[in-house]
């Protein structure tokens, strides 16, 4: 393990495997919208939850740097990543977090959620990405009998 910790995605000097704060948001719905809406409505809408998640990874919001904070998009599913563990990685990715609920809210886009902690692989360059706390935030949004995000 102490070997996947001096690795670092080039890209972006990213500890490959270390302890990161993992979100995981699911859409609602989805499969009913994709056979209820047009291909270029879901493709809008799918955009402007993009767009809010560029935004807020890119920006400086309320003096935090949002450039600690990954996301991933598949399909109905956002995944947040932090950059590690360190205080300044969690108020960031509170922030991304926050930012994409509240987005996902204003377009009336029902989702459930849920944050976790632990030991995480992002390896963006082999699009390898694996980790009990994603497991973790996966089960738990299962779970959830309410639209919202909840802390594992």
């Amino acid at each position: 393990m102490n070997e996947n910790k001096i690795l670092k995605n080039v890209d972006d000097k990213w500890e490959v495997t270390t302890n990161r704060y993992v979100a995981y948001i699911d859409i609602m719905g989805f499969k009913d919208l994709v056979a209820r809406a047009s291909h270029d409505e879901i493709y809008g809408l799918m955009k402007r939850i993009e767009y809010s998640k560029q935004v807020n990874e890119n920006i400086n919001w309320d003096g935090n740097n949002l450039g600690l904070v990954k996301t991933t998009t598949y399909s109905d599913s956002i995944m947040i990543y932090s950059k590690d563990d360190s205080v300044e990685a969690l108020h960031s990715f509170i922030c991304t977090v926050s930012g994409i609920t509240y987005d996902l809210f204003c377009e009336l886009i029902p989702h459930k959620g849920a944050i976790s902690f632990g030991i995480m692989t992002l390896d963006t360059i082999s699009s390898i990405f694996f980790g009990q706390p994603l497991i973790d935030a996966y089960l738990l949004q299962e779970e959830l009998s309410f639209y919202g995000i909840a802390v594992h």
